[in-house]
């Protein structure tokens, strides 16, 4: 009896746990690039006290010639070209790989859009917001259940947790899913859906989301 009594204290602490923190200062920021830099785009959850921001930036079009002129781009680029393979745990090709992309924004033009939701009006998404906030890097990753995963191509994903602009940690995933990175999967599928709900705008579409 004792047992169960505490068993039930401890679930208790844990679910309050995940429901009276206090997401005012967090934000979630994702950048998202598909195979052979196809498509880009960055997802950003800014927390308030009572509202929620959701802030899209999606790659437009890039200025080629003069990327291809930019002999740092070309250097780094060459490097990645001559890896056998892309490991997300190794820092030697995410730095790489994040070099690349820094040179790449500057000739880069992107779409910019926006939605502000409130908190009342979306407990569901709210809730999950909460559980992404109360996770470890090693759950969001699922690092034991992907251990053995391999993925060839697909979509690079980064998700930077902070609060009051100071980072937490980064979650990496490659082309999530419900049975690889399950809360990671279902934060992207919710912010997508009310962002294209809440604005009507189609500018990001599925294609330029890569789902």
């Amino acid at each position: 009896m004792k047992h169960l009594m505490l068993t039930f204290i401890v679930l208790f602490i844990s679910i309050d746990s995940v429901f009276s923190q206090d997401l005012s200062g967090k934000r979630i920021t994702v950048h998202a690039r598909g195979s052979g830099y196809g498509f880009e785009y960055f997802v950003e959850t800014s927390c308030f006290e009572n509202q929620i921001k959701i802030k899209i930036k999606s790659k437009d079009s890039v200025s080629n010639h003069t990327l291809e002129l930019d002999s740092n781009y070309l250097a780094t680029r060459k490097t990645i070209y001559s890896l056998d393979s892309y490991d997300l745990k190794n820092d030697r090709h995410v730095n790489l790989f994040k070099k690349a992309d820094s040179i790449n924004n500057a000739y880069t033009v992107y779409d910019i859009d926006s939605v502000i939701i409130l908190n009342t009006k979306n407990p569901a998404y709210e809730k999950l917001l909460r559980e992404l906030f109360s996770s470890s890097m090693a759950e969001l990753e699922n690092q034991e259940g992907n251990k053995n995963r391999i993925v060839l191509d697909g979509t690079l994903m980064y998700f930077d947790f902070l609060q009051n602009n100071s980072s937490l940690f980064t979650a990496r995933a490659h082309s999530p899913s419900e049975v690889s990175h399950p809360l990671l999967h279902r934060y992207i599928k919710a912010t997508l859906a009310i962002y294209r709900k809440e604005t009507k705008n189609t500018f990001f579409t599925i294609q330029r989301s890569g789902g």
